[in-house]
């Protein structure tokens, strides 16, 4: 006689292997290795009066995920507007990342450098991946070589956050005023603003996307001696001269790099005097308020989840409302870009899930981040191995009531009528017949 489930008997665990070479592509993108299914040709049979326990018992994932991804977190438009009430002396500028890992510094670079290069007149095809406006590709030009605006950014190491500052150009006069405006992408197209990677989070900045952001220079005025820099946020896509909210100032007649460089601001408030905020709230005078979230280049790749069709119903997530999900296992990503993620759940800290299922076939299993994107290994495979402990369950039978005992004792009516209803859910025809016959005959308690 054969035991097909012997190691039930035994204590033992079984280990299910997979790697997404060996998988079905679900993704519907043939690149991806994130997306996949396995039927098993041995399916797992849970043997009678036991149930299954099933933990992540190992992943292998190379690092070759980026932190900033093509329709994802790459984009943002820009505006330059010369005064602040002038709708038509516009220019804007869709910007759009090249996919890759940057730090904080490498993304100043990659925003100051493709942002002057429009300021300075360059053209999308000098560009690549910029589309502007203006006459001829320029913005706003005061002459064929644009207005040589400069904008600067630079990583304040002890706050965590950028510093912001537009500049005057060599091709601008005084008596002017411009608006470099970062419009954060809303609605439908939310998932392409890098709004949360350069310190525009929620949790900060007012009313989180449905503010822009602007840094703006005033060229000093007939009469005056210095320029004016300051920053703030705009409602209403700017139609009006009062959805301009200024949050700071700071002013400066050097206009050296040494200079500018320190009156670049990281979105600290402190105003002398009772200041209202776009979101309809007052900010006392002296009060201290910070605007910018800190820096967090990795915000959408901070944890991998792995998710499986197996488990619905053992972990709850509060991106869903703490409603029960998909996820099996959350995998921290602390490995360098290049590395390996190697996952070694240790005894008594890795989580089992219990499964409600007499069989497994069929194992679909998705690597995501934290809002459900399928991660991009950009070609490379990756394994995962689940362990299965099979757990003994009581027999846990039905004892139907006696029904002589019942009828001898005048039972409530309301036990048949429970018993009548399990007899009809069980389809057992004859059971039913039996017990129908014996009901008609009972005196029931009139209680």
């Amino acid at each position: 006689m054969s035991h097909n489930n012997h190691e039930t008997n035994t204590g033992a665990s079984r280990l299910l292997f997979l790697s997404s070479a060996d998988g079905n592509n679900l993704s519907g993108n043939p690149n991806l290795t994130t997306d996949f299914e396995l039927t098993l040709k041995q399916p797992i049979i849970v043997p009678n009066h036991h149930a299954i326990l099933m933990s992540l018992h190992r992943a292998s994932i190379p690092h070759t995920f980026y932190n900033f991804q093509q329709f994802r977190n790459c984009g943002v438009n820009i505006s330059l507007r010369k005064n602040s009430t002038f709708q038509t002396d516009t220019s804007n500028l869709d910007l759009d990342l090249e996919p890759g890992n940057y730090n904080a510094l490498d993304l100043i670079n990659v925003l100051t450098t493709q942002i002057n290069n429009w300021l300075d007149g360059a053209t999308k095809s000098q560009i690549g991946t910029i589309t502007t406006g203006g006459v001829a590709g320029n913005p706003i030009p005061n002459s064929a070589n644009g207005l040589g605006l400069l904008f600067y950014m630079k990583y304040n190491r002890s706050e965590l956050k950028y510093e912001w500052i537009l500049r005057r150009g060599t091709n601008t006069t005084n008596n002017e005023e411009f608006f470099l405006i970062f419009k954060w992408v809303s609605g439908a197209d939310a998932d392409k603003s890098i709004k949360d990677e350069v310190g525009f989070m929620e949790n900060l900045w007012i009313d989180g996307i449905t503010y822009d952001f602007y840094c703006a220079i005033t060229l000093n005025q007939a009469g005056e001696e210095y320029d004016s820099y300051f920053w703030g946020a705009i409602i209403n896509n700017g139609q009006l001269g009062t959805d301009f909210y200024r949050l700071k100032s700071k002013y400066a007649f050097d206009y050296t790099n040494k200079n500018y460089k320190v009156l670049t601001w990281s979105g600290n408030i402190r105003n002398t005097t009772t200041t209202s905020l776009p979101d309809g709230t007052t900010l006392p005078a002296n009060t201290f308020k910070a605007t910018f979230s800190a820096i967090d280049v990795n915000f959408h790749i901070r944890s991998l989840y792995i998710k499986s069709n197996l488990t619905q119903h053992s972990v709850l997530n509060s991106k869903h409302g703490g409603r029960f999900s998909s996820i099996l296992a959350r995998i921290p990503n602390n490995v360098a870009s290049g590395e390996t993620l190697e996952i070694f759940p240790r005894d008594g800290i890795n989580h089992k899930l219990f499964l409600k299922v007499r069989e497994i076939d069929r194992v679909f299993i998705r690597l995501t981040d934290v809002n459900n994107r399928l991660i991009d290994l950009n070609g490379l495979d990756w394994n995962l191995s689940l362990q299965f402990d099979f757990i003994e369950t009581p027999d846990v039978k039905h004892t139907a009531p006696d029904l002589r005992q019942l009828t001898n004792n005048n039972i409530k009516k309301k036990q048949f009528d429970d018993e009548e209803r399990r007899l009809r859910a069980s389809g057992k025809k004859k059971e039913l017949d039996e017990f129908l016959k014996i009901k008609e005959t009972t005196n029931f308690v009139n209680n």
